[in-house]
């Protein structure tokens, strides 16, 4: 890419990594970590033509999140 001057880069994260889950704590831990490492990359490769995304989707009910104890709010 940088031979290129031109490259996309997409990370996956999670809203879990921006606001927090409950019962979550290594996996929205984790994605905060990308995201933050995302800004970090966007940053450096910026003069480049290389950009530098994370998508961020929602929480999608899965075996992990049904074990999850509900937030105060979903109660």
């Amino acid at each position: 890419m940088l031979q290129r001057n031109y490259g996309r880069v997409l990370h996956f994260a999670s809203v879990s990594g921006k606001e927090g889950n409950a019962g979550m704590l290594a996996y929205s831990t984790s994605k905060a970590a990308v995201i933050g490492m995302t800004k970090v990359q966007g940053k450096e490769y910026a003069q480049t033509g290389i950009t530098v995304n994370a998508l961020a989707p929602a929480v999608i009910f899965t075996e992990m999140v049904a074990k999850c104890r509900p937030s105060r709010s979903d109660t």
